[in-house]
């Protein structure tokens, strides 16, 4: 019994090690400080989430960009989704790979997409879940790694 406790002592002590690595990591690469975490004038968009039940609308598909581009053009993208903007306006986001599922897309497109969905790592800042539309394959990639992306609204 006492080897039980101290396992699961172990895991719950992991999982807690793990969260916190998340926050720091995304504040590490999103540049989120603790002036501008309360005020949210760094990208003031979810990247971490499973996403929400009401996204209706997917943009067009984008050019290859890292990780930390896909999230912040999505924030700057315009309302009508035709052109990125230079400015923040919060409208769209990169999905989630459960709302890219949800949304039913199929696309005739090789590329893998950069979605919100994170793969929890306990040493580092960062893989992201990529999915392909076209067979729905899921794949691991590395923040800097450069993909093409889509944003819901």
């Amino acid at each position: 019994m006492k080897t039980k406790n101290n396992i699961l002592n172990l895991t719950t002590q992991l999982k807690q090690t793990m969260l916190k690595t998340t926050f720091v990591a995304s504040a590490l690469v999103f540049g989120v400080t603790s002036t501008n975490a309360t005020t949210k004038t760094y990208v003031g968009v979810s990247v971490t989430g499973g996403g929400s039940d009401d996204v209706s609308t997917l943009s067009a598909q984008q050019g290859a960009v890292a990780h930390e581009t896909a999230v912040k053009n999505c924030a700057k993208m315009v309302a009508d989704g035709s052109s990125i903007g230079t400015t923040y306006l919060n409208i769209w986001r990169l999905p989630s790979v459960e709302e890219l599922e949800r949304l039913g897309v199929k696309h005739t497109s090789p590329a893998y997409l950069w979605t919100s969905t994170r793969k929890d790592k306990v040493d580092g800042i960062g893989d992201w879940v990529t999915i392909r539309l076209s067979d729905d394959h899921w794949n691991i990639n590395f923040y800097n790694n450069i993909n093409a992306y889509r944003c819901v609204k």
